[in-house]
């Protein structure tokens, strides 16, 4: 079925919460979609169109796209995207800044950049970057971020490894706001190596 995908090089996706809730862009068995400007409502439930655009090389993750349990969406002119995701700002919490987006990538080598910036001068350990599957239980890599590793004008890029040997893994790209100082975050790419 899925090479029908690739040579009708257009798919549909059904989703019945909103129309704002499709990503913009899909990876699946290695290849990457982008969504269209084909949205429309059919009964209750919103349809998208997905367009081929060919073996994957990277996909960016902009704050709109990012999983929160601690954090909001703010405009920022700074940003190439014109937001982050930051946490609070007087008062940040302990928890994960962004979870997910729980995607299969193909067997290679793959760079996972944060590109992250500290709203306040605070010391210690503020932030810890890791990659994982398996709802969190399968850590790959990790990092504690500390306050020397970040800028507090200006966005830094911290990278892991990531080597992917199983496909069938859901892989999750996670920044854990230890609660000592807000953080931004103004995306998450994934960059595939070989």
């Amino acid at each position: 079925q899925f090479n029908d995908f690739l040579n009708n090089k257009t798919f549909y996706v059904i989703n019945s919460k909103s129309e704002r809730n499709f990503p913009f862009t899909l990876i699946q068995q290695g290849y990457e979609f982008k969504k269209t400007d084909n949205t429309f409502k059919l009964a209750d439930y919103f349809i998208s169109q997905y367009q081929l655009v060919g073996k994957m090389k990277e996909i960016v993750y902009t704050p709109l796209q990012l999983n929160s349990a601690t954090g909001v969406v703010l405009p920022d002119s700074t940003a190439s995207f014109k937001q982050v995701l930051c946490s609070e700002r007087n008062n940040p919490k302990a928890g994960f800044l962004s979870y997910g987006p729980y995607i299969n990538l193909e067997k290679g080598s793959y760079e996972v950049i944060w590109s992250l910036r500290k709203d306040a001068n605070m010391e210690g350990n503020l932030l810890n970057l890791d990659i994982c599957f398996k709802d969190g239980t399968e850590i790959v890599n990790f990092i504690s971020v500390m306050d020397t590793s970040l800028q507090e004008n200006s966005f830094t890029k911290i990278a892991l490894e990531l080597n992917v040997d199983d496909p069938l893994n859901k892989y999750e790209f996670r920044a854990y706001n230890t609660g000592k100082a807000p953080i931004s975050i103004e995306s998450i790419k994934i960059v595939k190596k070989n």
